[in-house]
């Protein structure tokens, strides 16, 4: 016996009673009639199969448990259970209906066994899943702050954020007071790692702490929510930074921006870094200097160029570190300034 495939042009425009997809036959209430059913039943038996999926995420609800399996695996797994091996219905086709929260909708399935194919009917029943169902609720399980982030940083936020979508995490609101942006997000463990991730990415000052929120009575447990704040490094990779601590001055060339600013050094061309700590200590001087062009003058026996404002011919404080050989065919270097002093940044 080979099954007739659902034919959806069978069924006249305009009309909205049902139709058995196998004989056709109108005025049914499921998608095969009485006389199919029973035909079949008689070379095949299978129990009628329910599932609620999530229009959120597109889990299914199976034994409980919200799955991420496709929905091929999960409806196998059902046709299948306690069938001998020599009886295990193979899945050839699946129709599966457009569903809304709330709907439920009949659709049919082709399996063949052995060399006969069947149509088993299927109903679905659209829902959200526990996480999705917080999606447009006022749900927050801790509040994300970001001081004064840069478009840099929303952005990587924002599709960071677009991918745990697709996880069950959301944000439920959004709002921005005197600089800060704040996202209520509905998973804490999400937002200590988005935090530890953006300090890492971005680097800056990073403060995560929890707050007690409420007690509940049925659980005699007190509710906790997160507060994760994080400012970005007003620093970038590229900048030129003169820092001068205790262990002297320094002209940074940077190489990284994370947990740590790292770089050349272009008074000694050596490695360093230093922590956002260092820069927040007042009793350290911290701060961005301008990259210029400058015309080269001479390559020997030292480097020299001409200042761009003054357009005197000065000499290049780290010219003994610099490969003259990269610089023959130039016409012009990137420089910085430190109290009339000029470096190559290289």
């Amino acid at each position: 016996m080979t099954a007739n495939k659902p034919n959806k042009k069978e069924k006249p425009a305009g009309s909205k009673q049902k139709f058995c997809i196998k004989c056709g036959k109108r005025g049914i209430s499921g998608i095969l009639c009485k006389e199919c059913k029973a035909q079949q039943d008689k070379e095949i038996m299978v129990r009628d199969i329910s599932m609620k999926v999530c229009v959120g995420c597109g889990k299914i609800l199976s034994q409980n448990k919200w799955l991420s399996k496709s929905y091929e695996n999960v409806i196998d797994k059902e046709l299948n259970k306690n069938t001998p091996v020599t009886d295990k219905l193979k899945i050839i086709e699946i129709n599966m209906p457009e569903i809304n929260p709330g709907q439920k909708k009949e659709t049919a399935i082709i399996v063949k066994k052995q060399d006969n194919e069947f149509i088993i009917p299927i109903n679905f029943e659209g829902t959200y899943c526990p996480k999705c169902s917080k999606k447009d609720s006022q749900y927050f399980e801790g509040i994300l702050q970001l001081k004064k982030p840069s478009d840099n940083v929303i952005e990587w936020l924002h599709n960071d954020m677009k991918k745990a979508e697709k996880k069950g995490v959301y944000v439920t609101k959004r709002e921005e007071k005197k600089g800060v942006a704040l996202y209520y997000i509905t998973d804490k463990h999400y937002m200590i790692n988005i935090g530890k991730r953006l300090y890492n990415n971005f680097g800056g000052i990073l403060k995560i702490n929890e707050q007690l929120f409420s007690h509940d009575r049925q659980t005699s447990k007190d509710i906790f929510r997160i507060n994760v704040f994080f400012e970005a490094s007003p620093y970038s990779k590229g900048d030129v930074v003169y820092f001068k601590d205790k262990r002297g001055e320094h002209i940074i060339n940077t190489a990284s921006i994370g947990a740590k600013i790292t770089g050349t050094d272009l008074m000694n061309n050596k490695h360093i870094s230093f922590d956002y700590k260092e820069i927040e200590n007042k009793d350290n001087e911290v701060n961005k200097l301008e990259i210029k062009e400058a015309i080269i003058s001479t390559l020997y026996p030292d480097i020299t160029v001409i200042h761009p404002e003054t357009y005197q011919a000065m000499p290049i404080q780290n010219s003994g570190s610099i490969n003259k050989d990269t610089l023959k065919d130039k016409k012009s270097i990137k420089i910085v300034e430190k109290e009339n002093k000029l470096w190559i940044i290289t």
